[in-house]
């Protein structure tokens, strides 16, 4: 169990090296922010589309060959990254690492396969802990690695520590991990469910649709301001290279780790998740403006500390939607809503992530927060439109 997870933080640690650095990357290419930005939607729609096939195919041939493939797969997608030198290639890379990341969708099957009822929660924990943590160094360590200057940055060395840590894994996999889901257990799979039946399964149910157009509406906007910030704050004379965005990734991801192990559990005792996510939807709203702000200021201290407390508001957000979904679901088809509600805000995420790069380019550079804003303040309105809380465990047919 322990090598799985240690597979998953370094995954995850080689995904997120590639974060900080990738925008520069693709613009020393010649690529201009609508392009770049759409490299980076490629991802998110590969992992979208690859995700339920991945794991459809971990019930069908075992989780051990899936991951296995996953992060051999993620080798090439990082190798083209860091030795191609056109940009179709460079797109080409983003699809191949984002299909073969929907591997992850295998390792928590895994983990439901080697756990019982009351250890899964904890083992699922430590999954999502594993997640934090490399979203925490991944970043760090490829900002740091990309240098001081945006002219002489260097754009080999994360690549290929990204491919090293993936090949790792792939060794780690191979030789230590022991296959949880055997061929005896493995049978004909029924279909999955289809997006028609599960869009008619949410019909009625204006709680349960209103919290999962929350959950989206987040991505939406994270979307909006997360991929464009490095170009954003480089545009704007706030990093002069690579490496100044470390102390703002640390900063960013250790507060989202720090409110998901220590505050989320007392908050969510001591007040509703519908009132925590309707007064995290104002926080959102607040910090963004003050990230733009703190950039027209050119203080990077401004844009560090407001970067942190969106980190704040989104673990609020992100775990009360979860949480909700999950109540509001009955307990056979939890499972599909859960994932159709995590498709919605990949898919947003992946059509906001685009969409940034092109009204930053054609519009106005502050015009990703501003559209971050106005999709805060849709997410506040639909927030405040979530009522009965004490009916929300047995919401299976609310209006």
């Amino acid at each position: 169990m322990w090598v799985v997870l240690l597979v998953v933080l370094l995954d995850i640690v080689g995904f997120g090296i590639i974060i900080p650095i990738f925008p520069f990357y693709a613009s020393k290419l010649g690529a201009g922010p609508e392009l770049v930005m759409l490299c980076i939607a490629l991802y998110s729609g590969s992992l979208f589309i690859a995700t339920p096939f991945l794991g459809k195919l971990s019930d069908l041939y075992g989780r051990k060959p899936i991951m296995a493939v996953g992060l051999l797969g993620a080798v090439g997608g990082y190798l083209m990254l860091a030795f191609v030198e056109s940009i179709w290639l460079i797109a080409l890379s983003r699809i191949v690492s984002g299909l073969m990341a929907g591997n992850m969708s295998a390792a928590q099957a895994y983990i439901t396969d080697k756990t019982n009822d009351d250890e899964r929660a904890k083992y699922m924990g430590l999954f999502g802990a594993m997640l934090g943590l490399g979203f925490v160094v991944g970043p760090a360590l490829g900002s740091w690695m990309g240098g001081d200057s945006f002219e002489n940055a260097n754009f080999i060395a994360p690549a290929l520590t990204a491919a090293g840590l993936s090949l790792l894994a792939f060794f780690a996999v191979l030789f230590f991990v022991e296959e949880s889901h055997p061929a005896e257990k493995r049978q004909a799979q029924e279909q999955p469910e289809r997006l028609l039946h599960t869009l008619k399964t949410l019909r009625g149910r204006g709680l349960l649709l209103k919290v999962i157009i929350c959950g989206a509406l987040y991505q939406v906007a994270a979307g909006f301001y997360e991929a464009i910030f490095p170009l954003w704050a480089a545009d704007r004379a706030i990093l002069e290279g690579p490496r100044d965005m470390l102390p703002m990734l640390l900063a960013s991801g250790l507060t989202y780790v720090l409110v998901m192990a220590t505050l989320i559990d007392p908050l969510t005792k001591r007040f509703s998740h519908r009132h925590l996510l309707q007064w995290s939807s104002v926080l959102l709203v607040t910090v963004t403006c003050g990230v733009v702000v703190a950039g027209d200021a050119k203080s990077a201290l401004g844009v560090t500390v407001f970067m942190a407390l969106i980190s704040a508001c989104a673990g609020v957000i992100i775990t009360c939607t979860q949480t909700l979904v999950s109540q509001c679901a009955k307990e056979h088809e939890r499972g599909v809503i859960l994932g159709f509600a995590s498709s919605a805000g990949t898919l947003g995420r992946t059509f906001s992530t685009a969409l940034s790069g092109v009204i930053y380019g054609q519009v106005h550079y502050h015009s990703p927060y501003f559209a971050a804003i106005l999709v805060g303040v849709l997410l506040l309105w639909v927030a405040s439109q979530i009522r009965s809380p004490e009916g929300l465990v047995a919401a299976q047919s609310d209006t």
